[in-house]
Parts: structure tokens; sequence; C-alpha cells
């Protein structure tokens, strides 16, 4: 079961890097920023090596005498730079990096909206070119809490997924750097830094459980805040809000719960990181010491390179762990999107755009039958309405009279075209209306709710 579940994940977080990358050629030109930033930091940290070469050198001229190489000879003739040039270099360099930086993180910005915009959008349009049908068995609060909770949520794994990959990029960088200076200590630190990464995956594990219980407790606080609010007036009449106030506070009880026990978890695998990277760390430096004698400027490098890596590290599995609690919520969409996808009405065809349906003679119902697909009525084989049989003639009043639920409503949907009955038909002067000019019906026809639903928009408008 277990290996499923990782197979799953494996599967979900490819897949939700496939969508980012449908973007186009913008993920891969992020992907090229972030690898820029990684070597601009990397050379920044590389010109700190001539310079700590200087300390206790008892000449006075403090030129850097660059290694004999024909390409260096041919950019500095002489061979040497003074301590004022690498100085500029570094200090233009820096000033270089952080201009890129500021332009990097807009651009990033930029993509992680677009991607976030376009998830949103594409959800909203899937559930409004849906059938009606879909809606009877769906609760409003789900696609509320989709379109707002779970799209946030997406939002920070997409945040996240980003700043992993720069996180492992800069990693990279900075390792090739201490490559250069030691490949054996760098060997020694990689090692490390694998051994402690593997030993985290409990931690990371954890975060998923996490996110798909967080999910679940969003969703429940959503319907009930929707329910309660929604029918208020009933609510009020009667004298029941306090079950509904009993019911969040529970709801909110048990979110902070599950959030505090993950906290106790997590902190663990932050305090088991600090306490095995300061073991690490004084390995290297006993180990570098003792072992390979290695100079004072080097060890000092490579001790400034493992401090940013240590830290980086860290947001590496923070990040990690951010991602795998917000995956759940882009999962919980998909799946959602995939359904309403699944019920898409049928455009009006080529045969029948611009043709106008008429009601001279009026509605001719025959036989008609409907089944709410998915329900349990449904799947007894108990339609909602069978076997209905009227006519509407035009230019008089027909009143549809009953009691409660025996389905009125649902026969004034279907007239409507908002539901396709599962058998019969209903014809307009004799033309049956069908998946093709259902949606051209409905631009002729007027509909008048029970309940007033006004937009929050001016009296036009309405």
């Amino acid at each position: 079961m277990a290996k499923i579940l990782r197979l799953s994940l494996v599967r979900d977080i490819a897949g939700f890097g496939a969508v980012m990358a449908r973007i186009g050629r913008r993920t891969w030109i992020a992907l090229v920023f972030l690898i820029l930033g990684s070597l601009t930091e990397g050379i920044s940290i590389l010109l700190l090596v001539p310079l700590l070469h200087l300390i206790g050198r008892s000449d006075q001229d403090f030129a850097i005498r660059l290694p004999d190489n024909p390409v260096l000879s041919w950019l500095v003739p002489g061979g040497t730079l003074g301590l004022a040039t690498v100085l500029c270099l570094l200090v233009g360099l820096v000033a270089l990096q952080a201009g890129f930086n500021r332009f990097k993180s807009v651009y990033m910005a930029r993509l992680l909206y677009d991607f976030v915009n376009r998830l949103r959008m594409d959800l909203f349009e899937a559930i409004g070119r849906a059938r009606w049908g879909i809606f009877a068995r769906t609760r409003s609060s789900d696609l509320d809490h989709a379109l707002t909770g779970d799209i946030d949520r997406i939002q920070a794994a997409a945040f996240s997924l980003l700043m992993l990959v720069q996180t492992a990029v800069l990693l990279a960088g900075y390792l090739a750097v201490s490559l250069f200076i030691s490949p054996v200590m760098t060997s020694f630190a990689i090692v490390i830094g694998v051994l402690m990464f593997v030993a985290l995956r409990p931690f990371r594990s954890r975060a998923t459980t996490y996110g798909r219980v967080l999910t679940a407790n969003r969703q429940d606080q959503y319907r009930t805040v929707s329910e309660f609010l929604g029918g208020i007036k009933v609510a009020k009449s009667l004298n029941v809000e306090a079950s509904y106030f009993a019911q969040l506070q529970a709801t909110l009880e048990k979110m902070k719960a599950d959030n505090i026990s993950y906290v106790r978890n997590s902190t663990i695998g932050t305090a088991f990181f600090q306490v095995a990277s300061v073991i690490g760390l004084s390995l290297f430096i006993y180990i570098a010491l003792t072992r390979f004698h290695l100079a004072l400027a080097e060890i000092v490098v490579l001790l400034l390179v493992f401090m940013r890596i240590a830290p980086r590290f860290m947001d590496m599995q923070t990040q990690a762990q951010q991602l795998l609690i917000n995956l759940p919520a882009y999962a919980s969409m998909q799946d959602l999107q995939r359904r309403f996808d699944a019920e898409r009405e049928t455009a009006a065809s080529q045969a029948v755009q611009g043709v106008r349906l008429t009601l001279d003679v009026g509605l001719d119902i025959r036989d008609v039958s409907l089944a709410y697909a998915g329900l349990a009525d449904a799947a007894e084989g108990k339609p909602v309405v069978s076997g209905i049989t009227f006519g509407l003639p035009a230019g008089k009043v027909t009143a549809l009279i009953g009691p409660s639920g025996s389905g009125k409503s649902t026969i004034a949907d279907m007239l409507l075209g908002l539901l396709e009955p599962t058998q019969g038909k209903i014809l307009a002067d004799g033309v049956e209306i069908g998946p093709d000019n259902r949606r051209l019906w409905r631009d002729q026809v007027a509909y008048v709710p029970q309940d007033v639903f006004l937009l929050h928009d001016t009296i036009v408008a309405n």
C-alpha cells in the first residue's frame, strides 16, 4: 500500500510539473534564470579564494597572479590583477547579481500567477459548461472551496516547486564550486547530505498525510459555513444557530489538533537536521585539518560554501514538505475538473446554429422520465419523474400542481432545457429539443425563480 501511495505521489508531482511546463517556453526560461542565478553566486564565491590567499603575505603589492592559461593570458595581459581590480570585479559582480535576482523574482511571480489563473479559469469554465444535472450531485461549497481555497494552496505548491528547483540548482552550483577547491571533501559533504535527506523521508511522508487531512478538513469548514449562510433565514427561524456554531467549532478544533500534531513531528525533523549538520561540520573540519592538511584560505572558503549549503538544504526539506502538504489540493481540483469535463454540455452543431425554434403551437411532453445518475434512487431504478405526458399550448397559462417533492421543479428544469430526459421527448412546435439545440432553446425562454436572486450590481445590470 505504501509503495502504491509513493508511486501515486510521484505521478502527482510529475503531472503537476508537466502542467506548469504547459505555460510554454517561459517555464524553460525560468529554469535558465535559476541556473544563471546559481552560476553568479558560485563565481562571486570563487573570487574570494585569491583574496584570502593575500592574507599574511609579506609583500605589499597585493597583486594576484593568474594561472598560466592561454585564454587568461589573452584576457589579462601580463597574467596579474591588482587588488583594486579584483575588488571592483567582486563589487560589480554582486551588483549585477542583485539586479538579476530582482528581474528573476518579478519574472517568477508573473509566471506563477499566470499558471494559477489558468488553472482557476479552466476549472471555472469546466463548471460553467457542464450539464445542469451534475450540480444536483455536487455541493456548491465544494466548488467554492476548489475555486478559492484549493487554488490558493496550488499557488503555494507551485511556489514551493519553483523554490525547490531553485534550491537544487543553487546546491549544485555551490557543490561545483567546492569541487574546484577540494573534490574529496566535497564528496564527503555530499555523502553526509544524502544520508540526512534519506533520514528525513518519514517527515516528508507525514507532510503528505497531513495535506490530505487538511483538504478534507477545509472542505468540511466550507460546507458548514456555506450551508449556514445559504440557509441563515431558516436557521434563525428555527433557532438552530447554535448547532452550526458547534459544528464549525468542532471542525476548527480538529484542524488545530491536526496542525499541532504535524508541527510536533516536523520540528523533530528540524532539530535532527540542526544536530546532524553540526556533527557533519565538525567531522568536516577535523578531517580537512588532520587528514588532508588543507590551506587556511581553502578551508575558509569551503566553510563559507557549506554554511550557505546547510540552510539551503533545510530550505529544500521545508519546500518539499510544503509541496507535499499542498499537492493534495491539486489532485482534488483535477478530480473535480475531470468530473465536470465528463459532463460537458454539447455545443450547438453547425446545422442548427442560427436556427430559431418557434413556439406558435406549444410544447409537447411525451412519456418523459428522469433519473439522476450517481444518486441512490437512480441506482435502484427509481427515477425522479416517470412517464410524464402532457401539453403546454402556446399563449395560455398552464399550472403544474402537486405536493412538495412530486417533481414540479424537475419538470420545469427539463422544459427550460437545463435537464435532459433519460426517456421520452420534449418538442417545441413538433421539433425535438435535444443536445444539438438545447442551448439555442434556452436563449428563447425566460425563467423566474422561486427565490429572487439579485446580482451585487446596479439595477440596470440586474
